[in-house]
């Protein structure tokens, strides 16, 4: 394990005992260990729904207050729930972000691609018979499993990530062997995932696949879209769980959080 791995080891100290997903901060902990527990500490002091979290408590009680903060600046339309104004927002931009990984056809909501998933799988689904939950992919389901028998059957032995089948295992484990079987053409700069060396190979080509339908402007990755498109919505989905400020980039959130860290605010 190099130097790079170790600092971010070190970094996540806090692990569940349950599914053994770790994290750097141990209120995080606490809060991802309700999802084993059931535990939901925030009710609404109006109709008694519970919430595991606080914030989604305070967005529970605009339903009540009927306080509306997300508006569209294309219609005017206002909603109570950022998810809902984001969701609405993708209607102007014709923006399709949840994709089929079968036959990579988009959909701007969740629920229809879940919908269309079934045309794959003739309508069959795979439910959890301790918890009910379903999925689409049987495999989804074999590795949900293992968060309520313990069972590892496929676990790498680095990160402690399960996989579904040994093969998925074995294409994640050359991230931590240093293998990278996959080269570029032209720089002969090598990759340990296929689909990193097709990104790569945009830089030569300067191909731009991913064009915002507001200004138009085109980005290398659809995540460097996600964030752009950020900056038309107003958006701000990366939040500091310490302190409740809110950013539209990732890199930003991270430089932020530092703050904390060194005052030890997150210990």
């Amino acid at each position: 394990m190099d130097a790079h791995m170790q600092i971010k080891k070190a970094k996540k100290l806090h692990a569940c005992n349950i599914c053994k997903k770790t994290f750097s901060c141990s209120r995080n902990l606490r809060i991802h260990i309700r999802i084993h527990t059931g535990e939901k500490p925030y009710e609404c002091d109006i109709c008694y729904k519970p919430f595991s979290q606080r914030g989604n408590l305070d967005v529970h009680m605009r339903i009540h207050t009927g306080e509306k903060p997300h508006k569209c600046n294309k219609c005017s339309k206002s909603f109570s729930d950022n998810s809902h104004f984001i969701r609405h927002v993708r209607t102007h931009t014709g923006e399709k972000l949840h994709s089929c990984n079968i036959c990579s056809q988009s959909f701007t909501r969740l629920c229809h691609l879940k919908k269309h998933m079934h045309n794959h799988f003739d309508g069959k689904v795979w439910e959890c018979d301790v918890c009910g939950v379903s999925f689409l992919l049987k495999s989804a389901l074999k590795i949900h499993m293992c968060t309520h028998t313990g069972e590892k059957p496929n676990e790498c032995d680095v990160c402690h990530k399960i996989f579904a089948d040994k093969n998925a295992l074995k294409k994640h484990m050359p991230i931590h062997t240093a293998e990278k079987p996959f080269e570029c053409d032209m720089c002969h700069k090598k990759f340990a995932d296929r689909s990193n060396l097709r990104r790569h190979v945009r830089i030569h080509t300067g191909d731009k696949p991913h064009v915002c339908n507001i200004c138009n402007k085109s980005f290398l990755r659809v995540g460097h879209l996600r964030d752009h498109l950020c900056t038309h919505t107003k958006e701000k989905p990366y939040k500091c769980s310490l302190c409740s400020k809110s950013y539209t980039e990732n890199a930003n959130l991270n430089r932020h959080m530092r703050v904390h860290n060194s005052y030890g605010k997150c210990m």
